[in-house]
C-alpha cells in the first residue's frame, strides 16, 4: 500500500474514532441522566404520566444498544490503527478534551511582538500529546465566548419573558422546543448551561438557567492539544511540523479558490497542464507578497488584499490637439489609506507607476 493511501486511511480512522468517542460520551451522559430530556429539567424527578415513562424507558434502552454497538465499533477502529501504527506516523489536532498538565512547566516555542506560543509534552492513552497555549488565540476565543454568551442569554430571556406575557408562548412542549432550537443554534456555548423549566398542568411557569463559567473558560482558553505517535520529537518539532501542514493546506486552498485552479474547463491535457503551471507561478508571486506583508504585521488573505486594492485604479484621459492628433495621459488615481499601507510594506512609492503621456 502506498504512503498516500496509508495517510488517507489513517486520517479516516482518526476522524471516525473521534466521532465515535464523542458519541459514546453523549450516550454515557444520557444513561447517567435518564431523567433529563434534551438537557432540560421539569422541576420533578420525571413525569408520572405513563406515556412519558414509556418514552424514557425506550430512550434508555435504545441508548444502551447504541452505546454497545459503538463500543465494539471503536474497538475495531483501535485495532486497525494499531496495525497502521508501525507503518506510518501522524500529527493532528485532538478533538478529545483532556485535562491540561498540572503546574506551569510550559516552554516558549515561538514568540513575536504579536504572538506567544507555549507548550508542554504529556502522554495519555499510549499517545504523545502536546498541550499548546497561545495568548493571541486566547484573546480571539474570549471574544467569541462573550459574543455567543450574550446572544444565547438574550434568546433565553425572550423565551422566559414570553411565558409571563399576554399572548406569549406558554405551552411546556413549545417552550422546550424553542429552547432546543436556541441550543442547536448556539451549541458552542449552550453545552455549558443548565436550563430548568418549571411546569404545571402542561404549562411552563418559569425558565431559569445556570452558567458553568469555569468549564466554559477552559473551553475558550486559547489552548489546544496536538496528538502524535512520535515519541522522539521535541515540543518545537511537533508544533513546527503541524504548522507546516497548515501552511500546505492554506497553499492548496489559495490555489483552488483565490487563484481559480478549480474549476478547470480545459478538455486537452496540455491545456490543463498549462492552467496548473500558471496557477503555481501565480501562487509563488502571491506567497512572496504575503510573506513580505506578514513581516510588517499585515495578515489579510489575498482575496481581501485584492478587493481593497482594486479601488486604486490607473486611468487614461484622452483629448484632441490643434494639429488633429490625439493626446493621451495615463496616470494612477490618488491611493487611499489601505493601498498606501500595502505599498509601504512592499517598499513601493505610491503611486507605484508614474504618469505617461503619448500621442497618436
Amino acid at each position: 500500500m502506498r504512503k498516500t493511501e496509508l495517510t488517507r486511511f489513517r486520517k479516516m480512522l482518526m476522524e471516525e474514532k473521534e466521532r465515535v468517542t464523542s458519541s459514546l460520551a453523549k450516550h454515557e451522559k444520557i444513561i447517567k441522566h435518564t431523567n433529563d430530556q434534551s438537557g432540560l429539567e421539569t422541576g420533578k424527578a420525571h413525569s408520572n404520566h405513563m406515556a412519558d415513562q414509556g418514552s424514557d424507558e425506550f430512550q434508555y434502552e435504545t441508548t444502551i444498544k447504541f452505546a454497545n454497538t459503538e463500543g465494539r465499533y471503536l474497538y475495531n477502529i483501535e485495532e486497525a490503527l494499531a496495525e497502521l501504527k508501525e507503518k506510518y506516523h501522524y500529527i493532528c489536532v485532538s478533538r478529545k478534551r483532556i485535562d491540561p498538565p498540572a503546574g506551569d512547566n510550559l516552554i516558549t516555542i515561538k514568540q513575536t511582538k504579536r504572538m506567544k506560543v507555549e507548550a508542554e509534552l504529556m502522554k495519555h492513552d499510549g499517545e504523545v500529546y502536546l498541550y499548546c497555549r497561545s495568548k493571541g488565540r486566547q484573546a480571539k476565543e474570549k471574544g467569541i465566548q462573550s459574543r455567543l454568551k450574550q446572544r444565547f442569554e438574550e434568546k433565553l430571556e425572550v423565551i422566559s419573558a414570553a411565558i409571563h406575557k399576554k399572548g406569549g408562548m406558554k405551552k411546556y412542549r413549545k417552550v422546550v422546543e424553542r429552547i432546543g432550537r436556541a441550543k442547536e443554534k448556539y451549541k458552542q456555548i449552550a453545552q455549558y448551561y443548565d436550563i430548568r423549566v418549571e411546569e404545571r398542568k402542561g404549562v411552563a411557569t418559569e425558565v431559569s438557567w445556570e452558567y458553568r463559567k469555569e468549564e466554559s473558560d477552559q473551553r475558550f482558553s486559547g489552548s489546544y492539544f496536538l496528538r502524535t505517535d512520535r515519541e522522539d520529537l521535541t515540543e518545537k518539532e511537533i508544533w513546527g511540523i503541524y504548522t507546516m501542514l497548515l501552511d500546505l493546506e492554506d497553499a492548496f486552498r489559495t490555489m483552488k479558490t483565490e487563484l481559480a485552479l478549480r474549476p478547470n474547463f480545459h478538455h486537452k491535457e496540455r491545456r490543463s497542464d498549462g492552467h496548473i503551471f500558471i496557477t503555481l507561478l501565480a501562487y509563488h508571486v502571491v506567497h512572496s507578497i504575503r510573506t513580505h506583508l506578514k513581516e510588517k504585521g499585515i495578515r489579510h488573505c489575498w482575496t481581501t488584499i485584492r478587493d481593497r486594492l482594486c479601488k486604486h485604479e490607473r486611468v487614461t484621459n484622452g483629448m484632441n490637439t490643434e494639429d488633429g492628433r490625439r493626446l493621451y495621459i495615463r496616470q494612477c488615481s490618488e491611493p487611499e489609506l489601505f493601498p498606501k499601507m500595502i505599498y509601504k510594506a512592499l517598499g513601493l512609492e505610491p503611486p507605484p507607476r508614474g504618469r505617461r503621456i503619448f500621442t497618436i
